[in-house]
């Protein structure tokens, strides 16, 4: 199983078998947009173009043979999504987080990373995720 953060890939990925995924991605990352967009990267201090989230939410699931398309399992401050298919694909999309570690400290800098918030205790929510997809 795999559980990124914050992060996502920007080449098409071609997994040899499908890989229970949780995702968990910030509202309102200044360097992950949902929405994609212009991002200005504090390192080298460059713009760069970022695709939606979601495009490659929905490549992912296809690669592991999920459907492209999320079904909302709950809303609210933390909406969680879920691709149906043949392995466990969930997103976490919690509001009012930017590049941060749910739960975590928030120790980047807010004018770098955007804000940090306490909605989500992530750390329970991962290993409850790698305990039921343990190989």
């Amino acid at each position: 199983a795999v559980a990124p953060v914050a992060g996502l890939w920007w080449r098409q990925a071609l997994p040899s078998r499908p890989v229970p995924t949780l995702f968990a991605l910030g509202s309102v990352d200044p360097l992950i947009p949902l929405r994609g967009g212009e991002v200005h990267l504090p390192w080298g201090n460059r713009l760069i173009r970022r695709p939606a989230a979601i495009s490659t939410l929905e490549a992912w699931a296809t690669a592991i043979g999920c459907e492209p398309k999320s079904v909302i399992e709950r809303t609210g401050p933390v909406r969680e999504e879920r691709y149906p298919g043949p392995v466990e694909f969930r997103t976490l999309h919690v509001d009012g987080l930017g590049h941060h570690w749910p739960g975590g400290r928030g120790q980047l800098n807010p004018r770098i990373a955007g804000p940090t918030c306490d909605t989500l205790e992530l750390n329970p929510v991962l290993f409850e995720f790698f305990r039921r997809h343990s190989l």
